[in-house]
């Protein structure tokens, strides 16, 4: 089988799967990086937009507007670093929590419908192979 037709089928279940993500928590509209950037927060709260900017592998200026962006919605607020005062540290608010909690969820139900169809080895399978192609691009 060509590389090209395993590229556009790969881009093809993974936009079906950003799709029903979408239909059905219906929440309010994020993009792409806003919804990267909550679900980083959520695993790692309180840190700084220069260490946000690391995690994303984007420009700390570009990560400011996400920043400001995902604030006025009221989705996380900024507090400034007890130790070092000249450094502002980003928390999840209550309504972050409850979207990335609902995101999270939803994402449980899918992979349990979509994987389903999988045996046991396909599934071992599967798993082997996602993390030898992101082996392979994490280390370019």
């Amino acid at each position: 089988m060509k590389e090209e037709v395993l590229f556009e089928e790969f881009q093809r279940l993974n936009r079906l799967m950003r799709r029903r993500l979408k239909h059905k928590t219906k929440k309010e509209e994020f993009s792409f990086g806003q919804n990267r950037l909550l679900r980083i927060l959520a695993r790692h709260e309180g840190h700084s937009q220069k260490e946000l900017a690391e995690m994303m592998h984007i420009r700390p200026a570009s990560l400011s507007e996400l920043l400001k962006k995902l604030s006025q919605k009221g989705y996380l607020i900024k507090k400034q670093n007890e130790a070092d005062r000249r450094i502002t540290n980003y928390f999840l608010t209550a309504e972050g929590k409850s979207y990335i909690s609902s995101i999270q969820d939803e994402q449980k139900h899918l992979g349990q419908d979509l994987f389903a169809t999988l045996s046991s080895v396909e599934k071992e399978q599967l798993h082997h192979i996602l993390n030898k192609l992101t082996t392979r691009l994490e280390a370019e």
